[in-house]
């Protein structure tokens, strides 16, 4: 009797182990898809770092600029700053559900930011500073949908309008990087809700009126 008890656990576990490493496998290779995707729509990479490193036959874990969770094995940071890459964003980074770091500034990359980024339900930092992306800031808003957003750096840039209510919206927020851009308009008085901001940085904006009481 303890000899079957034994036997059928160890099957029972075997499965387990099974369904927990085709789990693995298949999200990774969704994480894969997503970050190939992404590489396609970059269409200039000086140091051919991306062309060397990122393809199918390496694991997307030993992919440059990648960290993995090992309990997950899932992307959590796409981190390619500083790397001399020009392009726009793919539509597919969405797929990324474990990313919370995501940076690629001191780039070239251009165009408008895909509402798909407000599926990333786990950012907590998006760094885009230093690139040329475009829009209006109030089209936007979605990026209030980001419950763990603590920074968001859009420093030198090209987005234009005026700072919406909508990213007030972002309670974990801890430092906002607008500056170097062309908004235009006040700072909204909702912005005093952000009780965790701890920076703000407008500069070289044409940013009118008064600093909101909430603030001061």
């Amino acid at each position: 009797m303890e000899k079957t008890s034994f036997l059928i656990a160890a099957v029972v576990l075997l499965v387990l182990n099974h369904s927990i490493y085709s789990s693995a496998i298949t999200n990774l290779t969704t994480d894969q898809s997503a970050l190939l995707s992404f590489k396609s729509y970059i269409t200039l990479y000086p140091y051919n770092v991306l062309a060397d490193n990122w393809s199918t036959s390496t694991s997307v874990c030993n992919w440059v600029g990648i960290t993995c969770c090992v309990l997950h094995q899932r992307v959590t940071s796409l981190n390619l700053s500083n790397m001399a890459l020009t392009g726009s964003l793919s539509p597919h980074r969405g797929n990324l559900s474990f990313v919370s770091l995501l940076d690629i500034s001191f780039n070239d990359f251009h165009g408008q930011i895909s509402e798909d980024l407000s599926r990333l339900h786990r950012l907590k930092q998006v760094n885009f500073e230093h690139n040329n992306f475009t829009g209006d800031l109030n089209s936007y808003s979605w990026f209030g949908n980001l419950p763990e957003l603590q920074c968001l750096l859009l420093y030198n840039n090209s987005f234009t309008g005026t700072i919406g209510s909508s990213l007030c919206n972002i309670s974990n927020l801890e430092a906002l990087y607008l500056g170097q851009n062309y908004l235009q308009g006040s700072i909204p008085d909702e912005i005093g809700k952000l009780s965790n901001l701890k920076i703000l940085n407008l500069e070289s904006n044409q940013i009118t009126g008064s600093i909101p009481s909430a603030m001061c």
